[in-house]
């Protein structure tokens, strides 16, 4: 599928997005591509997702931290290669709003005998497909282990961030749903549990200066991954950086500066899906000076389906 975006005004221009597909998180699918826009106004920019599941329907949101978000929600992917294009607009208003999720199933299904409601938290997760993949949080439970049990769920997001997808993840088969801000998006259809794959979708580095080093600048710094999914080398930028103490500018000054660097390794490392139980990922870190440093993750043969991090 070719995506194509360009910035509707001067504002969005030169801006990071996030193109995602929503896929339920189904392992083995490319869903994701960061990407920057031009720093002109509606000078387009093409990237190719390469590796999608066979879905009529699908829902393709655009999303960037100061850029509301836009999904087309018919792209089918069952013929040829689609092509599809997005125009963004700045994020006009950073203020708070609440969306929502209600799961129903149909009188009679056994989907909420195969869950304790306890357990729900581990085994259903609901997601949205802004560029940050918000996860909603429960607020209610209402009529466990009866007919019409359902549940919902709540998520923050800017008030003006526009159209997104929602993805319920722990089916046996994808469930997404269109959504906008100040909604509540429902679904009654017969869900059935199914195995979900064990997957790390979010890669974490606390960084700082070595004693007596020079001020290092993180989007001047190159991070190389090497794998079992193969060798990609990424500039990191400044959606994947988090101040922790003392960071301007996302340059680390003084050796008590703290800075948390995230990689969402679909989304930011061409080729690679999300990291699998067992596999073994070398990374490292470059500066512009030269100066470098490796780390080896080794990612555990199990762990607990409802854990929501992992130290490697």
């Amino acid at each position: 599928m070719e995506v194509t975006v360009e910035a509707g005004d001067a504002t969005a221009a030169g801006e990071e997005v996030v193109i995602r597909v929503a896929t339920s998180a189904e392992s083995g699918f490319e869903d994701s591509k960061a990407i920057e826009l031009p720093d002109e106004a509606g000078d387009p920019t093409t990237v190719t997702l390469d590796n999608l599941p066979s879905i009529g329907g699908a829902l393709v949101t655009v999303d960037g931290e100061n850029v509301q978000a836009v999904t087309e929600d018919s792209v089918d992917l069952t013929q040829g290669d689609p092509s599809v294009s997005f125009n963004v607009d700045e994020l006009s208003d950073d203020s708070e709003s609440t969306i929502g999720l209600q799961l129903t199933a149909d009188a009679g299904n056994n989907f909420w005998d195969e869950i304790a409601e306890d357990n729900i938290e581990d085994t259903v997760t609901v997601q949205l497909t802004d560029y940050e993949r918000t996860e909603a949080e429960i607020t209610n439970v209402n009529n466990w282990g009866s007919d019409d049990a359902e549940i919902e769920w709540e998520a923050t997001v800017p008030a003006d961030e526009g159209d997104y997808a929602v993805e319920v993840i722990g089916f046996d088969s994808a469930r997404m749903l269109p959504i906008s801000t100040n909604e509540v998006a429902s679904t009654t259809e017969d869900p059935e549990l199914g195995e979900t794959d064990t997957q790390i979708d979010n890669l974490q580095f606390s960084v700082a200066t070595a004693p007596g080093s020079d001020a290092i600048d993180l989007e001047e710094t190159s991070v190389q991954f090497i794998g079992d999914q193969g060798e990609e080398t990424v500039t990191i930028t400044d959606r994947n950086v988090e101040n922790i103490q003392g960071v301007d500018g996302n340059v680390l000054t003084d050796n008590s500066d703290r800075a948390l660097v995230s990689f969402d390794p679909v989304a930011d490392i061409d080729g690679f899906n999300r990291i699998e139980e067992s596999e073994d990922l070398t990374v490292i870190f470059t500066t512009a000076s030269g100066a470098s440093t490796e780390t080896e993750l080794r990612i555990p043969s199990t762990f607990l389906e409802g854990d929501e991090s992992v130290r490697l």
